[in-house]
């Protein structure tokens, strides 16, 4: 690869990572406490149940007539009905199918691109039920704990309302409640998702519905993290001690107020800004954000490849650029962890991306392994085309312009490879040309190795991509190139 060193935009520099206190490079992120769901009462689970058919019915009953008559039915044309019947039943479904919209390599690219419309947001609460869990959790009346409190709220997620309020001595503070008897819908949906996810994997088809277990059993234990508001507040209380000790002023985080909060509350500092991707707000503030997403997607990298953690929902909503210049980092009730395996993995593709041919063989070898077989089904490719064909696609994502890549196919969606070029130009000298009229009789190959941890991340890279291409269209990833070079040197000592 040829160098693309380029200038340091951001605060976060190869020169800072080594200064970083060996205290903070042996932290552990704390673990989360994840709520115990309790079986849902006979009575709530038939309610949902009964909710839950007659929403798959009135959109899927097409469907099952056209299977019944013999038609068959694509999943690209099923994708819509699922996705309209996923948002009408909110919550549980919904994050579902945020996951499935980031997982092209499962699903399929057209599959994926329609579940990104999927919207986690939700009704208002009655601000009655809002102050009697705030009283709960903070124990005093709302008078005597908050000098204000907005009954509009100013967030309305699936599984959460955040109210503006301002404290006794005027600070203003964000107010994040759980909707009331979420727990008790949440249980009832997975004990649903058991009956309905046979139904959606048969009328899929061609092995991608298989893939649905393996979430629904991630997804699981994502929701039960964010039913516990307390495993939120410990996780922005140690990434605001991360940044006590690497300087990032252009990024920023809530402070919480524990003695406000409990696992139905979280009181926090409210940051007030516009969502990254509003263009207008943004040139009215006279200020370049260029340098602060730069030191985002820096920090994002950070976190992943040297502590195995990062934000796990970075949309627009969640980054804000804030009045006083800095971009605020948003809603922590979705952290992604992963796996020791994963992360050596993630370290890989960056090491491999930087020149060591090493890396590119591990790199090559474990996602032969896990999707080799679907790329062979869909493209066509024989064995001895897989390793060429990755490379091909990974390889210019880091020295191309982020307007000229698309940084989720770090995830290999065997979509994206169709688009390989052929020949001796195309960086890969042994690639072979790929088959063209590809035969698609028969079952495609089941992924049965399907990882939470690593789709969601996908999903933060389909963010990233996004905001790459508005900010940072001239500029490829490893712009910075000095920067991924010290990261992925900088490891965890071993334990004494």
């Amino acid at each position: 690869m040829g160098d693309d060193r380029g200038v340091p935009l951001g605060g976060l520099t190869s020169e800072l990572l080594p200064l970083i206190p060996d205290e903070v490079l042996r932290a552990e992120a704390p673990l989360p406490e994840p709520y115990q769901l309790r079986p849902p009462s006979a009575e709530h689970l038939r309610r949902r149940g009964v909710r839950t058919a007659r929403v798959l019915s009135r959109r899927l009953g097409g469907t099952a007539l056209s299977r019944a008559l013999g038609r068959p039915v694509r999943s690209e044309e099923l994708a819509p009905q699922v996705r309209r019947a996923f948002a009408d039943l909110g919550a549980t479904y919904v994050k579902l199918g945020q996951l499935v919209a980031s997982a092209p390599s499962v699903f399929g690219a057209d599959v994926s691109n329609e579940f990104r419309s999927l919207l986690d947001d939700g009704k208002a609460v009655p601000f009655n039920l809002v102050c009697d869990q705030v009283e709960r959790s903070t124990g005093k009346h709302m008078r005597e704990a908050f000098r204000s409190f907005d009954p509009d709220p100013i967030g309305k997620a699936s599984m959460a309302v955040v109210h503006r309020g301002e404290l006794a001595d005027g600070t203003t503070v964000a107010v994040k409640v759980l909707r009331p008897g979420i727990e008790r819908k949440v249980a009832a949906d997975f004990a649903m998702l058991r009956r309905v996810l046979p139904l959606i994997a048969s009328r899929v088809g061609d092995g991608r519905g298989d893939a649905m277990g393996p979430m629904v059993q991630g997804l699981r234990a994502q929701l039960c993290e964010e039913l516990d508001l307390r495993n939120e507040a410990r996780i922005m209380d140690h990434f605001n001690e991360l940044l006590t000790h690497v300087d990032l002023p252009s990024i920023a985080i809530p402070h919480t107020y524990p003695e406000l909060s409990n696992r139905r509350v979280l009181v926090m500092e409210h940051l007030d800004g516009v969502a990254i991707d509003d263009l207008s707000a943004i040139e009215a503030y006279g200020i370049d954000p260029t340098p602060m997403v730069t030191d985002i997607v820096k920090a994002f990298f950070l976190t992943a490849m040297r502590f195995g953690i990062f934000h796990g929902d970075v949309h627009a909503g969640n980054l804000l650029l804030l009045t006083d210049g800095r971009i605020g980092v948003l809603d922590w009730g979705i952290v992604g962890r992963l796996s020791e395996e994963n992360r050596e993995h993630f370290r890989d593709i960056i090491k491999a991306a930087l020149g060591d041919e090493q890396a590119w063989g591990r790199v090559t070898d474990r996602i032969t392994d896990q999707i080799g077989p679907l790329i062979k089904y869909r493209l066509g490719a024989t064995d001895d085309q897989l390793a060429p064909i990755i490379r091909s696609v990974l390889e210019p994502m880091f020295t191309k312009p982020f307007s000229e890549v698309k940084l989720s196919t770090l995830l290999l969606g065997p979509e994206e490879l169709a688009g390989v070029p052929e020949g001796p130009d195309s960086g890969t000298a042994t690639a072979k040309p790929i088959s063209k009229g590809i035969a698609r009789g028969g079952q495609a190959p089941v992924i049965d190795n399907f990882e939470h941890d690593m789709m969601l991340l996908a999903k933060q890279l389909l963010y990233f991509e996004r905001y790459g291409q508005m900010y940072l269209r001239d500029l490829s990833l490893m712009n910075d190139r000095s920067f991924f070079e010290a990261l992925t040197e900088i490891t965890p000592r071993a334990a004494d």
